[in-house]
């Protein structure tokens, strides 16, 4: 658990965009005192490192309350999921509470994106631009390969 703690904690400082637009939240759960020499991760391993993440974001902003919002961006983003590199990978989106405007994504297939981002797109053809956008990285595993890179 202590290693996971400073996954989260490496991803959430590498996660340079999504800083900028929340704030640090490498501080909100503190620094890493150790680092994991192994940095290797299989998918099933990402999944854990990613449900971290979503949850100190959730925690942290909140979740919009409304169903049909979350059904409306999950089912755009399981069109687009089973179209991707990692169709078979557990999908999770998740709209978070808070005006800010920003979309991301955390391994093991979670998607963020806010309120305030939804609220600026005119129609269901830039949601899945944004989504697809977010899909990307976790397919492309960029979060861990930046984990990797930074050991």
């Amino acid at each position: 658990m202590k290693a996971m703690t400073m996954f989260v904690c490496a991803a959430l400082a590498l996660a340079t965009p999504a800083a900028a637009q929340f704030g640090n939240l490498g501080k909100a759960i503190g620094k890493a005192a150790e680092v994991r020499q192994d940095l290797t991760f299989t998918e099933q391993e990402e999944a854990p490192l990613g449900s971290a993440i979503s949850a100190k974001l959730r925690e942290k902003y909140g979740v919009v309350q409304d169903t049909a919002v979350h059904r409306y961006v999950a089912l755009v983003g399981s069109v687009l999921t089973a179209a991707s590199d990692r169709p078979g990978a557990k999908w999770t989106f998740v709209v978070l509470d808070t005006d800010g405007i920003n979309a991301f994504a955390a391994p093991g297939g979670f998607v963020h994106i806010t309120r305030g981002a939804l609220a600026l797109l005119k129609n269901e053809a830039e949601l899945a631009d944004v989504l697809a956008h977010e899909i990307s990285h976790v397919t492309a595993r960029h979060t861990v390969k930046a984990i990797q890179k930074s050991k």
